[in-house]
């Protein structure tokens, strides 16, 4: 659990670049709801983190750790998914690192551009004009709310089909997405449940 630290410090520092900061404090706030105003003051101090956050300070020595870490972590997910898939073999170096690369660099871009433009597509015209409608605002409500359950679960589906060295078929993949997906929300209210109580 530790070694996902790293591994978040490196995906939001890649999210600093880009300048994306603002959008991330309305995602946690959404995240850590369950928490209350708890939630809220957590938020806060993660995206001040984020702020003060200076690649700068860190070093060449501390970046090096970093990334060293969020490699091994992302390494044993790989092995733990070639076991579970039966993997024959472990991928080349090479290929490992592009692949590992694309999980840590597009892997942040792609979450929040889909948060991005779910907000976008909310400040719309004539999509605030259906939420003034009773029905069809809580159609849209419901479908807000569930845009993060589906980036969980996209996200574990892409993770189930792009890491094991070996083919996997979409539907176990989307299987073990919705599975992976809703025992990661469960785990997060179950979390929070505990926090604020």
């Amino acid at each position: 659990m530790l070694s996902i630290v790293p591994l978040l410090a490196l995906s939001f520092s890649v999210l600093k670049a880009f300048g994306v900061t603002n959008q991330i404090r309305p995602m946690l706030l959404n995240l850590l709801e369950p928490l209350g105003e708890k939630g809220a003051e957590v938020a806060v101090r993660i995206t001040g983190f984020i702020e003060n956050m200076n690649v700068g300070v860190l070093g060449a020595v501390g970046l090096v750790l970093l990334l060293y870490t969020s490699i091994s972590l992302i390494q044993k997910i790989e092995e733990s998914l070639n076991y579970i898939w039966h993997a024959p073999r472990p991928r080349p170096l090479a290929e490992r690192f592009t692949r590992y690369l694309t999980v840590l660099m597009v892997g942040p871009i792609l979450v929040f551009s889909a948060l991005g433009v779910t907000a976008t597509v909310m400040n719309i015209e004539m999509v605030r004009g259906l939420m003034a409608v009773d029905v069809l605002g809580q159609v849209v409500q419901a479908f807000s709310r569930l845009v993060p359950y589906l980036l969980i679960i996209a996200a574990f589906t892409f993770i189930y089909l792009f890491m094991p060295n070996t083919r996997v078929r979409l539907w176990p993949a989307l299987v073990g997405g919705i599975v992976g997906g809703i025992a990661w929300q469960t785990a997060g209210w179950v979390f929070a449940v505990f926090i604020a109580g």
